[in-house]
């Protein structure tokens, strides 16, 4: 009897492990070049799966709006299918801001399910930035089936609508509304603390952005051009060069 109890145990375990499956995959840039990104910087990528599972779709569709690891945060996820090169190899496109730097040869997961997710991080290198990148906040959704079933019958379709309403126009206005706030914020930071080369120099790389962003006019845009290419390339700044570019980006946010 001890040994059959035992056995039982044994089966238990094994039958455990077998039900939860890890699949490998990877999370890179769309395009295959390796790039450098700031914490707070929006990226086209992709996450790839080596191996699709019966759920490959809708684990890679509920990454929409969730954060990945600590590192990365899914602002939305486009088009979903097995790679064209391999059918056994599941692709999601999507766009993607990194929150938080990582060092190299770093992995993330996630899980949908029983089944777990490992996407090594390739072909992006993290810059840490100061102050760090914006922390996220999420809405728990209410149990909409559980309060539609306690409504009354003829309430029912004011309900479906005003769910649709809210999930197709509204939250989706929402949720780009935030991610273009934490964006205005993190640079309108970056700008007020720019005070070495490196991040002068950068704030230069996409102040195109950063002028859409802020509102800032295209004749303060043009100024702070001008002035960083005529030093851009010069071995050393002076204080009064460097100076002049402070002035400028203060300017610019100052309206």
């Amino acid at each position: 009897m001890k040994y059959i109890v035992t056995l039982i145990i044994y089966l238990s375990c094994l039958s455990s492990l077998w039900a939860q499956i890890t699949y490998e995959g990877e999370i890179t840039i769309k395009g295959g070049n390796t790039i450098e990104l700031e914490e707070g910087a929006i990226f086209d990528g992709v996450i790839r799966l080596w191996k699709k599972d019966a759920n490959w779709q809708s684990a890679l569709k509920k990454l929409e709006g969730q954060k990945l690891g600590k590192n990365f945060y899914t602002y939305s996820i486009g088009e979903v299918k097995p790679s064209p090169n391999n059918e056994e190899v599941a692709e999601a496109y999507g766009k993607f801001i990194l929150i938080e730097a990582f060092k190299p040869q770093s992995k993330i997961s996630f899980k949908n399910e029983n089944d777990s997710y490992v996407l090594e991080i390739r072909k992006i290198n993290a810059i840490a930035t100061s102050p760090a990148g914006q922390e996220f906040t999420y809405v728990e959704q209410p149990d909409l089936v559980r309060k539609l079933k306690s409504l009354s019958f003829w309430i029912w379709p004011l309900v479906v609508v005003g769910f649709l309403f809210f999930a197709v126009i509204v939250f989706p206005k929402i949720k780009r509304k935030r991610a273009l706030t934490r964006q205005r914020q993190y640079w309108l930071n970056t700008i007020k603390q720019a005070q070495s080369r490196e991040s002068i120099e950068n704030i230069g790389k996409n102040i195109e952005q950063i002028g859409n962003l802020l509102n800032i006019s295209s004749e303060k845009i043009s100024k702070f051009k001008i002035q960083l290419n005529e030093i851009q390339y010069q071995k050393e700044w002076t204080v009064e060069q460097k100076s002049k570019l402070e002035a400028d980006m203060k300017d610019m946010i100052d309206g």
